[in-house]
C-alpha cells in the first residue's frame, strides 16, 4: 500500500457485505484491538428486516463516510465484498488514509458492481424477492459463505442474515475513491461466493498492491497473519 498507513496504530471501520452486519466482524474485533487498531462500527443502511426503511448504496457510501469523519485519527477503511462498492462511492475526509478491498468488488466510476460479475442472471445464492429487497436462497448461505466453519458459527452467522434492498445494483459509481487513496487488494483464492476476476483482475488497479494472503479459506483466515500491505 503507498503512502504510510499503518494498520496496527489506526482506527478500523470493516464494511461488511450484503445480508450481513457489523456482527460478522465480532470474532476479530479482539485480534485487531490487541495490535493496536481501533474498530470502529459500521451498519450498512440498506440491509435491514424492514423493506419499506432500507437505504441505498448512495446511503451505504454516506455511513461509511460519516463513521470514519467522525474519528479523531487516521482510517483506514476495509471494504469486504459488497461493501468494496459503497466504499468506492465514499467522499473521504483527509484523515482517511487508505482503502484496503478484502476480496471486494471495487468498481470504476460509471459502473454498478454486478456489471462485474460474469455475464447472465446474478448468482445463484442471491434471491430477488417481490418486496424490493434480495435475500439468500434457502440452502446456500452455509455452502456459499461459511463453509469451512464451525457448525456452531454456521447456525449463528446464518439466522443473522437480514435482506438487502435491490436498489444498490442499479446504482453506477459517480467517482470511485479508490482512484485518488492509496488502496490495496486483498485475493483469497477459495472464495465460493465472488469469482476471482470478479474482485481482482477485472477492474482498474488501485494506486496501491493486489496481494493474496497465506490463508486463502473463505470464512476464517487469520488477518493477524496476511503479509502487511
Amino acid at each position: 500500500m503507498k503512502g504510510n498507513a499503518d494498520v496496527r496504530a489506526a482506527h478500523l471501520p470493516p464494511v461488511h457485505g450484503s445480508w450481513h452486519g457489523f456482527w460478522c466482524f465480532e470474532r476479530l474485533i479482539p485480534a485487531l484491538n490487541a495490535r493496536g487498531a481501533n474498530v470502529v462500527a459500521v451498519d450498512l443502511p440498506s440491509v435491514g428486516d424492514d423493506p419499506t426503511a432500507l437505504g441505498t448504496l448512495a446511503d451505504d457510501a454516506a455511513v461509511i463516510s460519516s463513521a470514519a469523519s467522525a474519528v479523531g485519527g487516521p482510517v483506514v477503511v476495509v471494504a469486504h465484498s459488497y461493501g468494496g462498492a459503497a466504499t468506492s462511492e465514499a467522499v473521504f475526509a483527509p484523515n482517511v488514509e487508505a482503502l484496503v478491498f478484502l476480496c471486494a468488488f471495487m468498481p470504476d466510476t460509471g459502473r454498478t458492481y454486478p456489471s462485474y460479475l460474469p455475464p447472465g442472471q446474478l448468482p445463484p445464492y442471491v434471491d430477488p424477492r417481490d418486496d424490493g429487497t434480495m435475500g439468500v436462497t434457502d440452502g446456500l448461505a452455509i455452502p456459499t459463505f461459511y463453509a469451512d466453519c464451525a457448525a456452531e458459527t454456521q447456525l449463528w452467522a446464518q439466522a443473522l442474515l437480514r435482506p438487502q434492498s435491490q436498489a444498490v445494483v442499479t446504482h453506477a459509481i459517480t467517482a470511485a475513491s479508490w482512484r485518488t487513496l492509496a488502496s490495496a487488494f486483498v485475493v483469497t483464492t477459495d472464495d465460493a461466493a465472488l469469482p476471482r476476476d470478479s474482485n481482482s483482475g477485472s477492474l482498474s488497479r488501485p494506486r496501491g498492491t493486489t496481494r493474496s494472503p497465506p490463508h486463502t479459506r473463505r470464512s476464517s483466515p487469520d488477518p493477524t497473519n496476511w503479509p502487511r500491505c
